[in-house]
């Protein structure tokens, strides 16, 4: 969910879902403006709210880990809400390399302040072909939301053997949203859960000087 939905009746999609991911941001510096608003207004429809990231493996990592961290610590997220999540999904010109390190770095950032590993959207599409990091064992206890449109079992990218979410349709109609949607499923009834005990605080910029 993001500012491309517009103003959404949560109290209505709460009649048919149980959850819902609102964009935070991208890359170092973009705001989602409808993030804040549209996190609080899924807990307060009765849903559990998660917030998902755009991450960008050309900009720094540690700025991106931070910009992330500032959204979560304004939305409030607490105790009992859905993990956060990194989407991968582009190599913005980088390396398989580069994209395996700078993607640690970030993670690592983030898990630290909330005290539990965040996870990880993509498809295997973009995580094997585009990235090459189908080897890349230091991933597979991250929680994954695969990306796959298909009525059938998504394909899971090594090095993971399960999913935590599936996002299986971009075009869905919910009851109110205007216009198509992503929908979701879980494997069972659990959920990806936050449950740190961390304080999150707001991150300071990295400042570099000459």
């Amino acid at each position: 969910m993001s500012a491309f939905q517009g103003q959404v009746n949560w109290a209505q999609v709460a009649q048919t879902k149980a959850f819902a991911y609102a964009r935070a941001g991208d890359g170092s510096a973009y705001v989602d403006p409808s993030f804040v608003t549209n996190y609080g207004s899924i807990k307060n429809a009765g849903l559990k709210a998660g917030a998902y990231f755009f991450f960008e493996p050309s900009q720094d990592p540690v700025l991106q880990a931070n910009h992330f961290v500032n959204q979560l610590v304004k939305a409030g997220v607490t105790t009992g809400d859905l993990l956060p999540m990194f989407v991968v999904d582009a190599s913005d010109g980088q390396s398989g390399q580069v994209i395996s390190a700078t993607l640690q770095t970030a993670l690592d950032i983030v898990g630290g302040a909330l005290g539990v590993r965040p996870g990880i959207a993509t498809s295997a599409n973009a995580w094997d072909e585009v990235f090459g990091l189908g080897s890349a064992a230091a991933f597979a206890n991250y929680p994954l939301w695969v990306e796959n449109f298909t009525s059938n079992c998504p394909t899971v990218p090594a090095p993971w053997s399960n999913w935590a979410l599936w996002l299986y349709s971009d075009s869905g109609a919910v009851k109110g949203i205007t216009g198509p949607v992503d929908l979701d499923r879980s494997p069972g009834p659990a959920l990806p859960i936050y449950t740190g005990t961390v304080t999150l605080r707001l991150m300071l910029p990295l400042v570099i000087r000459s």
